[in-house]
């Protein structure tokens, strides 16, 4: 997963979670992350602890935490592979 804002967060980072089929996707130690002061973040996993998602899943980005100036212009790129 990549992540990219236009105006970095300050303080706090942002922290995100992804729903897919109404489960969270990843483990509280596993959220994808920005760093405050960093435009950009990404997040690379195996896959051997995240929840399933089935065909279909309606999935959903929702953002957690944010700084205290919280970034703004926020993109995201998902790539899943079928094992």
């Amino acid at each position: 997963m990549g992540l990219a804002v236009n105006t970095a967060p300050t303080v706090l980072p942002l922290l995100f979670q992804l729903t897919a089929g109404g489960t969270d996707v990843f483990t509280a130690g596993e959220r994808p992350t920005i760093a405050a002061g960093s435009r950009f973040g990404t997040h690379s996993v195996n896959g051997s602890n995240l929840a399933a998602f089935a065909l279909n899943d309606q999935m959903i980005l929702q953002v957690d935490q944010i700084g205290t100036v919280p970034g703004s212009d926020l993109g995201v790129i998902i790539r899943s592979e079928k094992t």
